[in-house]
């Protein structure tokens, strides 16, 4: 499953980080002209996918 949303990350933290621990999943956010600009996810995502 992926997310991918354009949002206030401020506004709307609480949402990504449920999302990301839920389906241990990252949120892809775009910038203002609707491009990729960064991947979200949890640290236990990121610690399976680096190996640390």
């Amino acid at each position: 499953m992926c997310k991918i949303i354009s949002v206030d990350l401020k506004n709307n933290y609480d949402e990504i980080s449920i999302f990301c621990h839920k389906y241990r999943e990252p949120v892809f956010i775009t910038n203002n002209n609707g491009e990729g600009d960064l991947a979200v996810m949890s640290i236990e995502t990121y610690e399976e996918l680096t190996g640390k």
